[in-house]
């Protein structure tokens, strides 16, 4: 037993803490075993001695040796007591003491895909530098308290069978309210079975991209392009096709030696430069959807947030839905935590996806569902619609004046007349790279420009986030990008 006497000098057990005494005697016999200070064959004090020398009760040190038992770390001597077992794969693994610590770590090679997945560059809104984050909504203004009232209702009044393993697809309930919703908004009245609920926009990407592609098809991405479809379908394997976009939006290409299989793209206001895509540019595009027999994704992101006129059509309006998936989030329209988005697909479709979603694990929260059902049947979602509409159109305008103010020199943008944020330009010769660095530095996010594109030609810019500050916040942010831009030239 002398061998186990050194063991205490590190045996602490935290009688103030949240772990019981037990599984804390049991997890450092554990560790002294794995790491070799106990090695096979050493006999363990009697419970009633081991007790008495840590101070505590043996009912305790009784219940981890049992455990310990339990799961082969030591075995039962009759008449000898408890022994640490023989390991013979815990030897070789590490055969000297302390070899956990002095071994390299393991290498975890990831797959091409997970390389992929891993690599692929994604602006998150970090909310400690929150200001300016591109597609963060103004969470100051949410109605939390109401919002909070639906959730426990959904709880209250839902039935148990109702959170089971059924309906994976979506709530009835919610799939009506986003029907009558996209035919209110969006001028469009799909069948009940077309839509899917998924637990947000990049689960249905991420979903589409491996259930409508093969490895190695082409998939078509905007340049530049939303950074999550990139990464969506670079993690499916597909090879991304950057098509570049002008004032009229994606410009589809007379070279189809290469036919896509997907093609993604944000009509109504496009990511992240902002501007429609053209009547005859998506006529276009959906000829080439026809002649190559390939699927168009249409991210309908933040349209409920037109300043000058009604929402630009949809796509799939033009398309009827035969070779357009619509998507949509509640996202942008209320909070980024939701994790609430669907597609409007083609029947057939939208059996594939709803079986797949058993496999994914990407199917939406129920109780989330059965409150955002309730909050659009009652007006409550169009309401805020409306408010925050108004309170975006407000900022935007304190935003682009106060933006003039502190870097007119530096920049050139186009008012954008949809959204939650705004593209700028920079002047011949500055790092769009540098300025967001030294932004955040200086406690702003300003998301880069220039990694929204995948060819050798980018454009130095920034993607300025306007919704999610109030005019206090604006002006000191905007002086702060100020500093950071100087500071980048020094």
């Amino acid at each position: 037993m002398t061998g186990f006497v050194g063991l205490f000098s590190f045996l602490e057990l935290d009688r103030s803490g949240k772990r019981t005494l037990a599984i804390q005697l049991f997890d450092r016999i554990r560790e002294a075993i794995l790491d070799g200070t106990l090695s096979p064959g050493t006999r363990l004090p009697s419970s009633r001695k081991l007790a008495e020398q840590l101070g505590i009760s043996r009912n305790t040190v009784t219940t981890a040796y049992e455990q310990l038992c339990v799961e082969e770390y030591v075995t039962p001597v009759r008449g000898a007591g408890t022994k640490v077992a023989e390991l013979p794969a815990l030897q070789q693994i590490h055969p000297r003491k302390n070899a956990i610590e002095e071994s390299d770590p393991p290498r975890i090679r990831l797959s091409r895909r997970g390389e992929n997945l891993s690599d692929s560059p994604r602006y998150l809104p970090q909310f400690k530098n929150r200001s300016f984050a591109a597609g963060l909504p103004a969470l100051d203004l949410f109605p939390h308290e109401l919002w909070a009232r639906y959730i426990s209702r959904a709880v209250r009044r839902s039935a148990i069978r109702r959170f089971d393993y059924g309906e994976i697809s979506g709530t009835p309930e919610l799939k009506r309210s986003i029907v009558e919703h996209l035919a209110t908004a969006r001028g469009f009245r799909p069948e009940l079975e077309q839509i899917v609920i998924l637990n947000g926009a990049q689960a249905a990407l991420d979903l589409l991209a491996r259930l409508a592609a093969d490895v190695g098809d082409t998939a078509w991405l905007e340049e530049p392009g939303y950074l999550g479809a990139r990464g969506a379908f670079r993690g499916a394997g597909l090879a991304v096709r950057p098509i570049a976009v002008d004032a009229q939006g994606l410009r589809p290409p007379d070279d189809l030696s290469q036919p896509p299989k997907l093609i993604y793209v944000t009509p109504s206001h496009h990511c992240p430069t902002g501007v429609p895509l053209s009547l005859d540019r998506r006529l276009k595009l959906l000829d080439v959807a026809r002649r190559t027999n390939a699927l168009v994704i249409e991210d309908d992101y933040d349209s409920e947030f037109r300043y000058a006129g009604p929402p630009i059509s949809t796509l799939w309006s033009l398309n009827k839905g035969r070779s357009v998936i619509y998507m949509g989030t509640f996202s942008k329209t209320m909070l980024p935590g939701i994790k609430i988005g669907y597609l409007v697909a083609p029947p057939c479709l939208a059996s594939a996806i709803a079986n797949a979603l058993h496999h994914t694990g990407q199917a939406a929260s129920k109780t989330v569902q059965f409150a955002l059902a309730e909050f659009i049947d009652d007006g409550r979602f169009s309401e805020h619609i409306r408010q925050m509409k108004k309170a975006y159109y407000s900022r935007r305008g304190t935003f682009l004046a106060e933006m003039e103010r502190c870097l007119g020199g530096a920049i050139t943008y186009t008012p954008t007349s949809t959204g939650m944020q705004q593209t700028v330009f920079l002047k011949e010769g500055m790092s769009d790279v540098a300025v967001s660095a030294a932004a955040m530095e200086r406690g702003i996010a300003a998301p880069v420009l220039s990694r929204f594109y995948i060819g050798p030609q980018k454009t130095n810019g920034l993607f300025l986030g306007f919704a999610s500050s109030g005019e206090q916040e604006t002006r000191r942010g905007l002086e702060k990008l100020a500093s950071a831009f100087e500071a980048s030239q020094l």
